[in-house]
């Protein structure tokens, strides 16, 4: 029995989204650490430079491994890119202002709210992606 069968399609893609989002931490960890550790780079340009290979990672495993669209082109993947990294803007302030709110102003415990704002932002990430970004074209 293959883990398509046991999970379903949609449970495939959930597993697949979550094991990438798993690699593309550990990218933004790593490289945070060596540009912070090796390279002696500030920590905020170094979170900075983090997020962005992280993003690049996150837009092209999700695009050939989690959602694969059918579009292809410069143009269809450049708007697909440029939608990815508007939602993961979007998802990161989400994330900062929640941060600040329950953290730094309502003092929550940090390390139980800082898991479930992940668990959120990986939400918001998962329905953005499927819905906005990759979205399949409804056939007429």
């Amino acid at each position: 029995m293959g883990i398509r069968t046991i999970l379903g399609p949609r449970g495939t893609e959930v597993a697949s989204y979550l094991f990438w989002g798993a690699c593309t931490t550990a990218v933004n960890v790593a490289s945070f650490v060596a540009l912070r550790s090796l390279a002696r780079v500030p920590v905020v340009p170094a979170n900075a430079v983090a997020w962005a290979l992280a993003v690049i990672f996150a837009f092209a495993t999700n695009r050939a491994f989690v959602f694969r669209p059918e579009t292809s082109g410069a143009r269809a993947v450049a708007g697909e890119l440029a939608k990815f990294t508007a939602a993961r803007l979007a998802s990161g302030a989400a994330d900062m202002a929640l941060v600040y709110a329950l953290i730094d102003r309502a003092r929550f415990p940090e390390t139980a709210t800082k898991v479930a704002i992940n668990v959120l932002v990986v939400a918001m990430n998962y329905v953005a992606g499927k819905f906005f970004v990759f979205a399949k074209e409804k056939a007429s």
